[in-house]
């Protein structure tokens, strides 16, 4: 039914919009009530006659008033097959207006789809048989294949087999010279040759900004650039006032959006921010932001925490940092839950060493007699137990906690949460028995303070491990889609970057170096960075790689209640922004991870195409198949609603209206690869 409708609005859109349509309707109008009053005239002068004479022959006036009923009706029949004949002429002027009109003239600047199978992403219908006319950069007409004869001296692609779709887009990149992009922006192809049109960088400059300019005049054949500027954080902004002035600046000189992060001193590679903007600076900048119509995105707001993030409507340029600001332990252990459970443990191992050489002197100088309630052995066995109960604790919150190999564990969660019932139980015994011996006539002062200090250790324990199981709940199913939903109440986007962490956590494997570098794309990375990759050191320690291996699956995982909760996502890969992240090649394993996210192939295509062109605020211009847009397209074999694979390797690209075929896109491909000797880059790496 959708196809029909289209086919019908095309016709008539096609059938009135002609130049000869309105005058010719007009003539065959007038000619068809002219033709009806000479016929309506002649035919009643015949009746007259024959009515005079029939009266002359005495047939009276019944006969005659008989023969005036058959002329009439003659007369509508007549007026019937004129008005039908009228209507022929009308429907064929414009066939006969363009016989007898010039020929039309050579168009050597439109490019036309033939035979092709469109999917708009306005909507998941597959319209086939369709031609798609591009002129000057945009797209100038969709309609059936049967209703459209493409001008003389277009450029005719055969989509027979194929689907035309709109061109993909990574919506985070990076192609700043400090990761080891290509100067000029060299490894444009690389994006282009696996269908991506359009980029979103997130850190750039006045070169940048330069090359953006000269993408859009056409003199740099590239991806569609959409850039942010110099990272947004503490030291560089730290006031309301001043991170208003920054997101004005920002706009001024061209930026396309903001993006929040630690900020680097790129000569070191150090990380200068310490706390993070403060929450009346974060609001500052978000309201900023929203009045110069630049969206904002980046790292979580780790000061104000998921509360003033959401409260911000702070979009994430990564899965992981909703993962860090909430859901995950910090990685420097130095939060207070850790804290506490960590030095109260020490401490109450400290008692129980000391209570335990205290007893033992006792002992050593009574014999074997037993010790006196009020010394400290009277709470040794409990505090023992204690140590042992938060041993088994830790052990347990490890693998249950985000990203823990067992997180999200109903029933490991709630023998968490009972052995810190456990450790409750065993603390009050040690209060209790403190109470009796500090009552005790034989009691020395000495041992019980040494008791009364055992005591407030455990119980100091007890709330370290108590905070340690709550924030383990989170990683719980209900509690993940309970602040996926917060996340959708508060309108926030988030960037995927899924195939980042599968890098990350390669680095406890070394990267798989040798298998990375018999990736087809690897080969078309500059010599420099061949060499830097190949040598990068982890990122991460081998131990928590092995602890927290399914740190990829739990990103999944949220992503996935995300999806489900309404959160609109992006398909942003961090392409160059984190070793052997390879530009274009990255994005489709990203299509692909996302599909195991519970995506619908058309969801995930919706997030490399209408996604980040909303969020943009550039719907209008791109993201779909549809007239007047931008003509960002990519050609592919087979259905990719049903099969996303067929995208890695399009039969063409078409970026701004520039037709690039496959032929073409490997030539550029096969320029890339290095053929000198590579000179080696830094270390520092994102």
């Amino acid at each position: 039914m959708d196809s029909l409708l289209h086919d019908l609005r095309y016709s008539t859109r096609q059938l009135s919009g002609h130049r000869s349509f309105s005058i010719t309707a007009f003539l065959t109008l007038a000619l068809v009530i002219g033709a009806n009053v000479a016929i309506f005239a002649g035919i009643s002068s015949v009746l007259l006659a024959v009515a005079s004479a029939l009266a002359g022959l005495g047939l009276g006036w019944a006969g005659v008033r008989a023969l005036f009923v058959l002329g009439v009706d003659q007369l509508r029949r007549t007026a019937g097959v004129t008005t039908i004949l009228t209507w022929a002429v009308i429907a064929a002027s414009p066939l006969v207006a363009a016989q007898g009109s010039d020929p039309p003239e050579r168009d050597s600047q439109a490019t036309a789809f033939v035979n092709v199978s469109v999917l708009t992403m306005e909507d998941e219908t597959l319209l086939h048989n369709q031609t798609v006319v591009v002129r000057q950069g945009r797209i100038a007409t969709l309609a059936p294949a049967g209703s459209l004869t493409p001008a003389d001296g277009a450029l005719i692609v055969d989509g027979a087999g194929r689907t035309l779709l709109p061109g993909l887009v990574d919506a985070h990149v990076h192609l700043d010279p400090w990761v080891g992009a290509r100067p000029d922006f060299g490894d444009a192809p690389l994006f282009l040759a696996h269908g991506v049109t359009s980029v979103i960088n997130l850190r750039g400059d006045a070169t940048t900004l330069e090359w953006k300019r000269r993408i859009a005049e056409g003199t740099l054949l590239a991806p569609n650039l959409y850039t942010s500027g110099e990272f947004f954080n503490e030291p560089r902004v730290n006031t309301p006032e001043e991170a208003a002035a920054e997101v004005q600046a920002q706009a001024a000189a061209g930026y396309d959006l903001i993006k929040f992060r630690e900020v680097i001193d790129f000569e070191t590679g150090q990380v200068l921010t310490t706390s993070g903007l403060a929450e009346d600076a974060l609001l500052a900048l978000h309201e900023a932001a929203r009045q110069a119509g630049l969206p904002v995105v980046g790292h979580a707001p780790y000061r104000v925490g998921l509360d003033g993030m959401l409260a911000a409507g702070h979009s994430l340029a990564h899965t992981n940092e909703l993962a860090n600001v909430y859901f995950m332990p910090p990685l420097d252990l130095g939060s207070g839950m850790v804290m506490l459970a960590r030095w109260s443990f020490l401490a109450l191992l400290l008692l129980v060493v000391i209570g335990a050489l205290v007893t033992l002197v006792g002992w050593l100088r009574r014999g074997s007699a037993a010790p006196e309630p009020a010394r400290p052995a009277g709470i040794l066995v409990p505090a023992a137990t204690a140590l042992a109960v938060a041993v088994a604790a830790a052990v347990l919150w490890i693998l249950v906690v985000p990203p823990g190999r067992l997180f999200g564990n109903l029933a490991l969660l709630l023998v968490l949460s009972a052995l810190v019932a456990v450790l409750l139980g065993l603390a009050l015994v040690m209060i209790r028995r403190v109470m009796v011996a500090a009552r005790s006539p034989e009691g020395s002062r000495s041992h019980t303070i040494l008791a009364v200090a055992t005591a407030l250790a455990a119980l100091a324990l007890v709330a370290g491990v108590a905070l340690a199981t709550a924030f383990a709940w989170r990683g719980s199913n209900w509690a993940v889609h309970r602040v996926a939903r917060r996340c959708a109440d508060a309108s926030i986007w988030v960037q995927s970057t899924l195939v980042l962490y599968e890098t990350v956590q390669a680095a406890r494997d070394g990267y798989r170096i040798e298998e990375q570098k018999q990736l087809p794309a690897f080969q078309y990375l500059s010599a420099e960075l061949q060499e830097s990759w190949g040598r990068i050191p982890g990122l991460i320690p081998p131990w928590m790689g092995r602890i927290w291996s399914r740190h990829p699956v739990f990103t999944r995982e949220l992503l996935g209640a995300l999806h489900r909760q309404g959160v609109p996502i992006m398909a942003g890969t961090d392409a160059l922004g984190a070793p052997f992240v390879i530009p274009g090649h990255s994005l489709h394993r990203e299509l692909a991870l996302l599909g195991e996210c519970g995506l619908t192939p058309y969801q995930v295509l919706w997030t490399a195409t209408v996604g980040p062109a909303r969020f943009l605020g550039l719907g209008p211009e791109f993201g779909t198949i549809a007239e007047g847009k931008r003509a960002d397209l990519i050609l592919v074999e087979g259905d990719p609603t049903s099969n996303l694979a067929c995208l890695a390797r399009p039969e063409g690209v078409m970026v701004r209206g520039v037709w690039l075929p496959r032929a073409q896109l490997d030539r550029m491909l096969e320029d890339l690869r290095p053929t000198a000797d590579p000179e080696p880059v830094p270390d520092v790496v994102k």
